[in-house]
């Protein structure tokens, strides 16, 4: 089930529409349809303020969780982390931050050991079968690791934009080499120099 499904799911239980909810969370009807439709994805302040109103926990409203498998800690609505969510724009490549995610900050210190502002998510309009990462799925990136080795999957700019791709760096006598693997097992080699790489994929959320 979806976060936009989850969100239907529990205001259609409170009983109340998308304006009332709209309304005492001070965004549009338009926002809240969004987020149920899973168009856009709400920020901290009000995620943790829609689960506030719904009565639901902000864990199970934003992965699923169930509360009971949730620690005192993760039931707070103050015990979560806001991970920036972040696009790209222009030729270069530039970071765009549009937003942000409410994740328990329970989850982020058992299965991340990046320091939390280091981490940032993206969502892909990729594939990627061999690491069952759909298109639309939010990938965890770390930005303080851009360093293929030891190798991993990678989010770098390809030239014409952002792709995902296995990148390991191999030794060579006379210059630094990676190679670079897509989804379906396409494969290239290239300089070090030659890739920009923006962060190390170490986890991601499916929305569908």
């Amino acid at each position: 089930m979806t976060l936009g499904k989850r969100l239907t799911e529990a205001r259609k239980a409170k009983g109340c529409t998308q304006k009332y909810l709209a309304d005492l969370v001070n965004v549009t009807r338009a926002a809240v349809g969004q987020w149920e439709l899973d168009l856009n994805v709400p920020t901290l302040a009000n995620a943790v303020r829609v689960a506030e109103v719904l009565g639901v926990d902000p864990a199970w409203l934003a992965f699923g969780m169930a509360p009971s498998s949730c620690s005192s800690e993760q039931q707070n609505p103050q015990e979560v982390t806001a991970v920036p969510l972040i696009s790209f724009a222009g030729d270069a490549g530039e970071v765009v931050p549009i937003g942000a995610w409410a994740i328990p900050s329970n989850y982020m210190q058992s299965n991340f050991s990046s320091h939390d502002d280091a981490i940032v998510l993206f969502q892909t309009d990729q594939t990627f079968d061999e690491e069952r990462i759909a298109r639309g799925d939010l990938i965890f990136l770390d930005r303080s690791d851009i360093k293929p080795s030891p190798g991993g999957l990678f989010l770098y700019w390809d030239g014409l934009g952002m792709s995902l791709a296995r990148i390991h760096a191999f030794p060579n006598p006379r210059q630094a080499l990676v190679t670079v693997t897509h989804s379906g097992h396409s494969q290239h080699t290239l300089k070090v120099d030659e890739v920009r790489i923006f962060g190390r994929v170490i986890g991601f959320i499916h929305l569908v």
